[in-house]
């Protein structure tokens, strides 16, 4: 069987997010995506089978197939051993009840849903952790809900009914994703009774995938992370940080160390800015540096003039390196438009590239490649720049910062990505020190909702 996914896009709408999902997720980094038409592509090469998952976009339209590529198609999934994966779409007209062709499934739909729940008991389940509550209405108000009359469907997921008369049904659990055993007709399937709106069903097609593909479609669960403080000492004045703060820090890594394994905050140093700000402020620069063993300085920025650029040698930064010489890697920025560095866009002489050969770790916004034996990895974003001081001038305020941690998109880029560097800035761990909380908000709720073995380690660590 070759690890591909076949996601059958037979109507132009919204449900083409699936592929672009799936892709991101790194599935596609290692499977191949196809998309199909209304005719079903050749499934099997030199008496192998081609997809070790089918996933339908219109769980209607899977019912509803001629006969003959049903059959076909039914005949491959037993044979091969796959897993059919379907998402209900929403329809102008409300159903109660119906039977969904061929199947002895009913389905209720265009509901308003709330509170969801996974089933603890599920073998669906492996990145998802079952256990808790999604509280609050679930986004869409077109979701279709399963009841089963066989034995060979089991729920995955629950919701209950939004419900403001509160009726006596309001609390009843209602499946919003359920699980075919294929005692039936022999093919196992996951239902689900909307599409990736709902960051939950993120997590749990990832599950279906490998679950249908019988292990071929498994992402990982260890997921390693570095925050990246930059900019230490760079702050502007009024905006750095005071002895408190970096007690703050002190506090917040030890929490984070014990659900992330050899966590430390990453420091970026910018010597040239070490007590440019107020009398309070440089007593936190001294607090840093008085603390500086308790973290991990990999790297110094460095800014040199344009006729020190063909000069460039180890021995004009060696001083630097005096806070951690055992691990310090050393960066030397070049006085570039700011707008290249922080599209990752980096250009570097070949002196430089020789130097970083001798040490190191150099880290951009694109994804991962090697250049002249440098290892490069690429950065994420968190929400969090430099300006982002106050909880009540966040963007959005907090409750959009708490739907990219609940869910959203930092909880998902944690998901979708093996390693993840974050970059931050000093400013983000005064005022309101939103990074703190940022991170270890989202460390928890991983902690909460997923089965991802949390580590990090130290840019330059050793194998």
């Amino acid at each position: 069987m070759l690890g591909l996914v076949l996601i059958t896009i037979l109507s132009n709408d919204k449900y083409v997010r699936v592929a672009k999902f799936i892709t991101l997720c790194r599935v596609g980094h290692r499977y191949k995506v196809e998309v199909a038409g209304k005719s079903l592509p050749v499934l099997t090469t030199l008496d192998k089978g081609r997809y070790g998952v089918i996933i339908f976009e219109s769980l209607n339209k899977y019912a509803n197939m001629d006969k003959w590529n049903r059959e076909l198609l039914d005949k491959y999934c037993r044979e091969y051993a796959v897993g059919v994966v379907g998402f209900a779409t929403p329809g102008e007209e409300t159903l109660v009840g119906a039977q969904l062709k061929g199947f002895p499934l009913f389905m209720h739909t265009n509901l308003r849903l709330k509170d969801a729940t996974l089933n603890p008991a599920s073998p669906v389940l492996r990145l998802s952790r079952a256990g808790e509550t999604a509280w609050g209405a679930l986004p869409g108000d077109h979701w279709t809900v399963f009841r089963a009359n066989s034995t060979t469907y089991e729920p995955v997921a629950w919701a209950v009914r939004q419900n403001e008369y509160g009726s006596s049904e309001e609390r009843v659990p209602l499946a919003t994703v359920i699980q075919d055993h294929g005692r039936v007709d022999g093919v196992q399937r996951v239902l689900f009774g909307a599409g990736l709106q709902f960051w939950l069903h993120r997590l749990l097609l990832l599950d279906a995938l490998s679950y249908l593909s019988h292990g071929q479609l498994s992402l990982s669960l260890d997921r390693w992370i570095l925050v990246d403080i930059d900019d230490i000492f760079v702050g502007e004045r009024g905006t750095r940080l005071h002895e408190e703060d970096v007690s703050a820090l002190l506090a917040s890594q030890a929490a984070l160390q014990r659900l992330v394994a050899g966590f430390r905050f990453n420091l970026g140093f910018s010597a040239k800015y070490y007590h440019h700000g107020t009398p309070l402020e440089n007593r936190g620069d001294d607090a840093l540096l008085r603390n500086r063993e308790h973290f991990t300085c990999s790297y110094f920025i460095y800014q040199t003039s344009g006729s020190e650029r063909t000069q460039v040698r180890m021995t004009s930064v060696a001083p630097l390196c005096k806070f951690n010489p055992s691990t310090a890697a050393v960066i030397l920025l070049y006085r570039l438009r700011r707008g290249f560095r922080h599209r990752g866009v980096m250009v570097l002489p070949r002196q430089t590239c020789g130097l970083f050969t001798h040490t190191l770790l150099l880290e951009v916004l694109r994804r991962g490649f090697r250049h002249r034996g440098v290892m490069v990895l690429p950065r994420q974003t968190c929400g969090l720049f430099t300006h982002t001081l106050l909880l009540e001038r966040y963007p959005g305020g907090r409750e959009r910062l708490d739907r990219s941690i609940q869910g959203g998109e930092l909880f998902q880029t944690v998901i979708n990505n093996p390693i993840n560097i974050f970059m931050t800035h000093m400013s983000n761990y005064g005022n309101d020190r939103l990074a703190l909380y940022t991170f270890e908000s989202v460390v928890k709720f991983l902690r909460c909702w997923t089965n991802v073995r949390l580590a990090s380690a130290p840019p330059l660590a050793q194998n």
